[in-house]
């Protein structure tokens, strides 16, 4: 963010800008000093930063302006600023992992399990993910990934 600072006195003043923010927000790096010649302007280029870990979270800041020379002449302002979670996939993605099919949140901020195939088949990787069907002819042992083939009758008679 940018703030523009005015010197509305008679000399040249320094100032010491900076942030501090509630909740999951902070400033990013240290305070800037800036020096500006009466009835001037000058600016200062500062950053927020913050983490949210799944959902779209609200902090509220505040830009302090403080002369250096009169440290009890400062000026405030609050504002508010929005954390996104960092996005980590494209939202409503799907994805084949281990025998799961994944879709991603709305936020893109993490892969929520939607389906378990079962037998330890895994995943057809197709356009849209989906549990094959366990085949024909094939029990189940007790283990689940583990398949012992059964053959197959017929009611024809030769």
């Amino acid at each position: 963010m940018q703030a523009v600072i005015k010197n509305d006195g008679d000399a040249k003043g320094s100032f010491s800008v900076g942030i501090s923010c509630q909740n999951a927000a902070a400033q990013l790096g240290t305070s800037n000093t800036l020096s500006v010649n009466p009835g001037q302007t000058g600016t200062v280029d500062l950053s927020v930063t913050g983490q949210a870990k799944t959902s779209t979270t609200s902090a509220s800041c505040t830009l302090t302006a403080t002369d250096f020379n009169q440290p009890d002449n400062k000026d405030t302002k609050t504002f508010s600023c929005t954390i996104k979670p960092q996005a980590i996939c494209q939202p409503l993605l799907q994805r084949c992992t281990d025998n799961k099919i994944q879709t991603c949140n709305n936020e893109g901020s993490s892969w929520v399990d939607q389906e378990t195939c079962l037998n330890g088949l895994l995943p057809r990787r197709t356009a849209k993910p989906v549990c094959p069907e366990r085949p024909k002819g094939v029990a189940r042992t007790r283990s689940a990934t583990t398949m012992t083939p059964r053959p197959l009758t017929s009611a024809w008679a030769s």
